[in-house]
């Protein structure tokens, strides 16, 4: 036999709202953490991509600028490199020399000096020369001094990275060597020739290349021989020719220097022109210089970007260059959004917050630290990562709250309308007892029925059992009239012991004949207080019926009535001996509709205790419950004096 299971609408408006709430709030919850993974994962990489961008945009710009320095300084003549050189180019074709363009130190702020380094690994510099102290400028000398024996150290180091072993027996510019044009191996002044970046140039006297790929030293020539044809091992990125006397005054020109000195010191026209061992009998000497490659080399105890060629001579081979100036190469990476260092090799010292990106044609690399900025950005996506929980709880609470709101509605109208039940039930019952009373007694009057002599006690419970018709209509129609805001209440000062003397005295008749007794006590003293006499008449005749029903099985039905006077108020006091209101009832006893919980309580529709807190605050006072001493329920109501 199967039965139907029936939900009530507060159920069913739960679990209606509840997935009202789930599905959105989780699709919401989905779909929100993909996007804010997304924003933090972007959030994290955004230091990486644009520490990626700096570094190549500024190794782009680094590159740049040292590509342009590299073929300035290519075009530049193997004589600048010396302090004191003849230009083969100048307008006077005897016995002269100048200071080189480089005696005064760099043009450029990114080089921090030029050198060249002869075959037996001595190194010298255009801005200092020992040999001919009085055209060193005293301011500055030691920094020069200083910066000589800075280099001097790594000379040997610069020829080794152009392939040339430094060989101490050789002596650049002992002996001007002969050189014949090789035929089919030099070219004209005027033709340049292309060149691998990784392939020095060499002059061998009548050699091959040395094993190994080594050149073989200008020494090993036989000096015996000087006329022999000296080959080109490799092809020259430049060729220049001199005439053997401008190249012999390149060669001596500090000997020269010297002679010119003297001779205008002794008034002559022309000055000794220095002589070479060995008679030169070419009518041009070829000189071969290799392109500037960039190498990473010491600089004192630092690596630094060096820039070396290979020139050879008749005399030997040489290695020049300059040096670039780290502090002037930091000044170039100023004004980046992030740290930035130079590392001259691929940095397997970079730590791992650093993004590298090399600078193209040098084996250097710029490294840009990200570390300063990936706790910001960590922080920025966490603040996403709990904005987002914090917006999703905010409107998950929400929607909860809401839903909450119309499950409450929804019991709260199912509440009302069980109690709408039940006050219908109760009038009916309430409204049929003195019903069936005066129909009774009205038709054993009209009837005759019943003991003649007694038609004045059967009137009298006709107008009792229409005064309790009236007084259950009366509560109804007060509490409908509250509720709707239309029941009007005028406190008045006045005598609050004598309007509620006379509202005991009307009932007493009525209370004795159902077998309680009133006992009412007023405080000598009492001060007028504020009150409406019509409020007022059905409070006391509510308290003072709810003590009656609720003490018939009370072995005293005393009913205690009290006046006194409290700060600033006076209390109305009613107190009986039954059985009290359990705990359980006390949180409702002022609801409406509310009856205690007991096995076969007193008639009555739940509407007493209610009208009573209403109208008492209706008058600015107020109803309250307390335990009597001994067993017992006390209300008392409050009563303002001002």
């Amino acid at each position: 036999m199967g039965g139907t299971v029936r939900i009530s609408r507060t159920v069913a408006a739960f679990l209606m709202t509840s997935a009202a709430v789930a599905g959105p709030c989780s699709a919401w919850y989905v779909v929100g953490s993909r996007e804010v993974a997304r924003e933090t994962i972007r959030l994290e990489r955004e230091p990486q991509q644009q520490a990626r961008e700096t570094a190549d945009r500024h190794a782009r710009r680094l590159a740049a600028r040292l590509e342009s320095l590299r073929q300035a300084e290519s075009r530049r003549p193997f004589y600048h490199y010396q302090n004191l050189y003849h230009d083969p180019k100048g307008a006077y074709e005897g016995a002269s020399v100048i200071p080189s363009p480089l005696a005064q130190g760099p043009a450029d702020p990114l080089i921090q000096a030029h050198f060249q380094v002869d075959a037996a690994g001595r190194l010298t510099l255009p801005t200092f020369n020992p040999e001919v102290p009085n055209l060193n400028p005293r301011e500055g000398l030691a920094a020069q001094q200083a910066l000589l024996d800075q280099l001097t150290p790594a000379a040997p180091e610069y020829l080794r990275a152009l392939g040339i072993e430094p060989n101490p027996r050789h002596t650049l510019g002992s002996r001007v060597t002969p050189v014949l044009q090789a035929k089919g191996e030099v070219p004209s002044a005027q033709t340049q020739f292309g060149q691998s970046l990784r392939s020095p140039t060499h002059l061998q006297a009548g050699r091959e290349p040395a094993k190994g790929g080594e050149a073989a030293s200008p020494q090993s020539a036989d000096p015996g021989l000087p006329n022999q044809p000296l080959k080109f091992s490799r092809t020259p990125q430049q060729v220049e020719l001199l005439d053997p006397a401008a190249f012999a005054q390149n060669v001596q020109a500090n000997q020269l220097y010297a002679n010119l000195k003297q001779a205008a010191a002794s008034n002559r026209l022309s000055p000794q022109l220095p002589r070479p061992e060995t008679p030169i009998k070419q009518k041009e000497i070829v000189i071969g210089v290799g392109p500037l490659l960039w190498h990473t080399l010491p600089v004192g105890n630092v690596a630094s970007l060096v820039a070396l060629r290979e020139v050879t001579r008749p005399d030997g081979v040489m290695a020049q260059g300059f040096a670039i100036s780290r502090s002037a190469l930091a000044e170039e990476l100023k004004g980046t959004p992030f740290p930035a260092h130079l590392l001259p090799n691929l940095p397997a010292q970079a730590k791992e917050s650093m993004v590298t990106s090399a600078i193209e044609g040098t084996s250097w690399h710029l490294a840009v630290d990200v570390a300063a900025a990936l706790p910001a950005a960590g922080a920025q996506a966490l603040q996403v990562k709990r904005g987002f929980l914090r917006y999703f709880a905010a409107g998950t609470v929400f929607a909860l709250l809401a839903g909450l709101l119309v499950v409450g509605l929804v019991w709260q109208s199912e509440q009302l309308a069980r109690q709408r039940s039940q006050f219908a039930a109760a009038a009916a019952h309430e409204l049929r007892t003195p019903l069936a009373g005066l129909r009774m007694y009205g038709e054993m009057i009209a009837e005759g029925l019943g003991d003649p002599n007694r038609g004045r006690a059967y009137a009298r419970r006709i107008a009792e059992e229409s005064e309790r018709l009236g007084r259950v209509v009366g509560n109804v129609l007060s509490f409908t009239r509250l509720e709707r805001a239309s029941h009007s209440v005028r406190p008045e000062r006045g005598n609050l012991g004598a309007a509620v003397h006379h509202c005991v005295a009307r009932l007493e008749p009525a209370l004795e004949s159902l077998g309680a007794r009133v006992e009412l006590i007023v405080a000598e003293g009492l001060p007028a207080a504020h009150f409406d006499p019509d409020a007022l008449d059905r409070i006391v005749q509510n308290l003072l019926d709810n003590a009656e029903k609720y003490s018939r099985q009370a072995a005293d039905r005393t009913i205690h009535v009290s006046l006194k006077h409290t700060l600033a108020r006076v209390s109305l006091s009613v107190a009986d001996h039954g059985p009290g209101i359990s705990p359980a009832d006390r949180k409702r006893l002022f609801r409406p509709f509310v009856r205690g919980k007991q096995a076969d309580p007193p008639a009555g529709l739940g509407l007493g205790l209610a009208l009573v807190e209403r109208l008492a605050r209706a008058q600015g006072g107020d109803a309250a419950y307390s335990p009597a001493p001994g067993g017992g329920a006390v209300f008392t109501v409050t009563f303002p004096t001002q």
